[in-house]
């Protein structure tokens, strides 16, 4: 993503799950509850 011709790295939503589901923790688990539902609002 660039802003003010500025490059910076976003991780998906699937990324996100990916690496709190590796981490585990149980706040991560629910957080990976929170993002699949905003992966399906999406589409």
């Amino acid at each position: 993503m660039t802003v003010d011709q500025r490059t910076f790295f976003v991780a998906s939503i699937d990324d996100l799950i990916s690496m709190k589901q590796r981490a585990g923790r149980p706040q991560d688990l629910l957080d990976i509850t929170e993002l699949r539902r905003i992966r399906n609002r999406l589409g």
